[in-house]
């Protein structure tokens, strides 16, 4: 019975179509009210029937305690700290509710104390408490009028309390510790490499906002530590002994165990700039790709022979597509987030675990997870396709259906029957209801900053002076400040798949460190000739695969022009392979270029998210769309029905092009059988002046590069506060290209050697500038990325650094992203 009303609710709400419309805004903002309520539905069940204790019983309708006698190692994760409003205080700042922050920061002031005589998972108190207390600080800092750094007091208290566990002869702490007393008497001396592994991020931010280096150093001991006990496979057991540092279970996966160990390499690279953690990253994704991944599902193998041990999967593992996202492997991480999916469709959420070969679940709760919606919300982020907004509305409905009772949400203690568990976990609300609601929210001030989200979903903002190859405290009296690492830092939110550093965050001087609040946003003034300025207001550096890059070429007036453009990734090839040659590898130096040569016109609607009226007219020629209302795939479906031979997307802003993702279902996109680009805005308005003008004009699209290679190219883009230009045009020998106010600077060489442009690109770019460059009084706060630069520093209490001058080579000292 259970199973037939499963099969017809799915049916109803889980039928994916290939080609997933638009959402509009109004659609958007019923998901967002709906996961707003959602939310207020479970903390304010909390607020009402449990806090202070740590987590809600929601059929029960009270708090849940600690019961080791009949639960044992259970409930180590309460610690009597009210752990649920610790850990979902941030949601609130994400849903705008300075009201309930502010009363959430007292109660937790008034009511928590870690002098307790209580044993605590070490790995579960410092993602969830020490990060929720960490983020809740940050956001204080801004948001709540008085604050005087109290959470960031408690943090270090915690801190502190922590310590003890790392005091093993291998420096790999153990997994439960004591808040009072340390170690507990008889602890086991085994750990997971996630509890050992995932303790840098939280422990490292607490170092640099405390000036306390200790956090951090012990943290990364331990990261070094489970690093040096790989096998010679480069992989990683799920469980060590603290005290020999001989693997206990030597299985190897990336769900349970050891799922953020992976996670916290890359992300310690990225906000702290430590290359160590980018070299061990790279390794270990390629060993895990190599010898776990079995056509992209993730299963358990032998760490040391690389066999297969077992054929299931947890929902753990499902937040794999995401970390993929975060290093622009989109390909894989559409992939795999598709297998994810295959089993939610089928039981409306992820069991626990689920063997892929019997196809059954071997463990069958569903304790509300988050990290499937997590990988959708960075899918979606990273592509804009709403289908992963449709995916994420089906996973919202079928929550709601199956999980919420009258206080709170429950888990599903059985996805066979549906039959509901007494539990809801402070990670409902701190993770699984925040990434629901910014999948829905695009404008949130997260999608407009440079954020990064630890493994518990708190969220941190990137501080660029922390970005040093060693850390080091600073002082009030000299005002001294980080020199920033030479390499770039990964935005997710700003611009879709870019490197990107925005002004910082800054921390508060009563900890060392310089304090620009309420300064305006740091902007770079270029003097031109003396007189003219042009400010370039943000820097992002990216990489693009070098054969979507492609050039559209035509006459006007006498002269050549060619427009930088990106081609899709669904329809065919520029480069076409010979019937003799081997297709099995992507870079072939036979391979031939095919050109697509036609007349242009534009479509008719404009959007082509409806049947083109113009048929006739588009029949055999090339047709001009803008972005917007519908999928790109649907666009460009619709020119090859009206007979089109190829499209031209023109890009609603004037920043760096992206490969136009299609379907994650290849068989739809393999209906797709002409080629298409996307031009950049104001390149796009031209071709619409000069087809107005002009009428119908024959024009020539074709690959950037002769080769074609497989390989990334590097590419640095500048935003200025002016046209530039007033006609699009590309410089194929020095790879610079100006639209409108956007500079883009392409084809940087990604070898490990210093790019050398020298000043060449600056005297190409703005005719007899002046030497040095000066950036604007009192906006001291971001550099072009990391130039070498020397500071002027006045007395003024106002700002940390007067005024800062780049040295006349500064360019040829951008660094490349490795």
């Amino acid at each position: 019975m259970y199973r037939q009303l499963l099969t017809i609710f799915l049916v109803s709400i889980f039928t994916l179509y290939p080609l997933v419309k638009a959402f509009t805004e109004e659609e958007l903002k019923e998901l967002r009210d709906e996961v707003k309520e959602m939310f207020y539905h479970a903390y304010d069940s909390y607020m009402t029937y449990a806090f202070p204790y740590d987590e809600l019983k929601p059929l029960s309708c009270e708090g849940r305690r600690r019961d080791t006698s009949n639960r044992g190692h259970l409930d180590d994760i309460l610690g009597d700290f009210s752990l649920t409003l610790i850990d979902s205080m941030d949601t609130l700042v994400v849903m705008n509710d300075s009201v309930k922050f502010n009363e959430a920061i007292r109660l937790i002031l008034d009511h928590v104390s870690f002098d307790k005589d209580v044993t605590v998972s070490l790995f579960e108190t410092n993602i969830r408490v020490l990060g929720g207390l960490l983020s809740a600080h940050v956001q204080a800092l801004t948001h709540v009028p008085g604050y005087d750094n109290q959470l960031l007091e408690m943090a270090i208290d915690l801190g502190h309390r922590l310590l003890p566990a790392f005091d093993t002869p291998t420096g790999i702490p153990v997994s439960r510790i004591n808040l009072r007393h340390g170690i507990p008497k008889g602890e086991t001396s085994d750990t997971c490499t996630a509890c050992a592994g995932t303790l840098l991020l939280e422990l490292g931010i607490l170092s640099r906002l405390s000036g306390i280096s200790i956090f951090e150093e012990t943290a990364k001991r331990a990261v070094s530590a489970l690093w040096n006990r790989r096998s010679d496979l480069g992989l990683f057991g799920n469980v060590i002994n603290t005290n020999t540092g001989l693997w206990i279970y030597s299985d190897s996966g990336i769900g349970a165990g050891i799922d953020s160990f992976y996670e916290y390499l890359l992300k310690c690279y990225l906000y702290f700039g430590d290359q160590e953690y980018f070299n061990m990253f790279n390794e270990t994704y390629r060993d895990v790709r190599r010898f776990i991944n079995k056509d992209n599902w993730y299963m358990q193998v032998d760490m040391n022979s690389g066999a297969m041990r077992y054929t299931w999967i947890d929902s753990l593992s499902a937040f794999w597509p995401g970390l993929q996202v975060s290093i622009g492997d989109l390909s894989s991480a559409m992939a795999a987030h598709d297998k994810y999916f295959q089993i939610w469709k089928y039981y409306g959420v992820i069991p626990e675990r689920y063997d892929i070969v019997k196809r059954y679940p071997l463990i069958k709760n569903y304790p509300l997870r988050p990290e499937f919606i997590e990988s959708t919300y960075f899918l979606y982020r990273a592509t804009g396709n709403h289908y992963y907004l449709e995916v994420g509305k089906q996973a919202l409905r079928s929550i709601q259906k199956c999980c919420r009772v009258d206080c709170g949400y429950a888990s599903i203690a059985n996805v066979e029957t549906l039959r509901l568990e007494d539990r809801m976990d402070s990670f409902f609300l701190t993770e699984t209801c925040k990434y629901l609601y910014l999948l829905f929210d695009r404008d949130n001030f997260i999608h407009k900053g440079n954020y990064i989200f630890t493994t518990e979903g708190h969220f941190f903002p990137f501080n660029q002076w922390w970005h040093a190859s060693s850390f080091m405290s600073l002082t009030n009296e000299s005002c001294q400040f980080f020199e920033p690492r030479k390499a770039m830092v990964r935005s997710l939110f700003g611009s879709k798949n870019s490197w990107n550093i925005e002004n910082p965050v800054s921390l508060k001087d009563s900890h060392d460190y310089c304090f620009l609040k309420d300064k305006p946003k740091p902007v770079v003034e270029f003097i031109l000739n003396g007189i003219e300025k042009s400010t370039i207001s943000n820097i992002a550096v990216h990489f693009v695969p070098k054969d979507f890059e492609a050039v559209v070429s035509f006459s006007y007036e006498d002269r050549t022009l060619k427009l930088y453009a990106m081609k899709a990734t669904f329809g065919p090839s520029f480069y076409v392979q010979p019937e003799d040659s081997d297709k099995s590898t992507v870079s072939n130096e036979t391979s031939r270029i095919e050109i697509l040569r036609g007349n242009l016109i534009l479509s008719d609607p404009q959007n082509a998210c409806d049947p083109l009226n113009n048929k006739d007219a588009a029949n055999g020629q090339i047709v001009l769309i803008s972005r917007g209302s519908c999928m790109f795939l649907e666009k460009v479906q619709q020119a090859q029905n009206a007979g089109a031979i190829g499209a031209i997307i023109i890009n609603t802003k004037d920043e760096e092009l992206f490969p136009m993702n299609g379907s994650p279902d290849k068989s739809v996109n393999s209906l797709i059988q002409i080629k298409s680009v996307m031009v950049n805005k104001r390149d796009g308005e031209f071709l619409i002046d000069l087809v107005q003008k002009l009428g119908s004009f024959p024009i020539e699209i074709y690959p950037k590069y002769s080769i074609q290679t497989g390989q990334n190219n590097f590419q640095i883009v500048l935003k200025t506060n002016q046209f530039l230009n007033q006609m699009p045009n590309v410089h194929p020998d020095s790879d610079i290209y100006v639209s409108g106010s956007t500079v883009f600077l392409n084809n940087v060489d990604p070898n490990p050697e210093l790019v050398d442009w020298g000043n060449s690109i600056i005297n190409l770019l703005f005719d007899d500038v002046e030497s040095p460059i000066r950036i604007q009084k009192k906006n001291a706060g971001i550099l072009l990325n990391t130039p070498v630069f020397r500071s002027q520093t006045k007395n003024d209490d106002s700002t940390c650094m007067d005024e800062l001058i780049i040295t006349d080579d500064f360019f040829s000292r951008v660094p490349r992203v490795p």
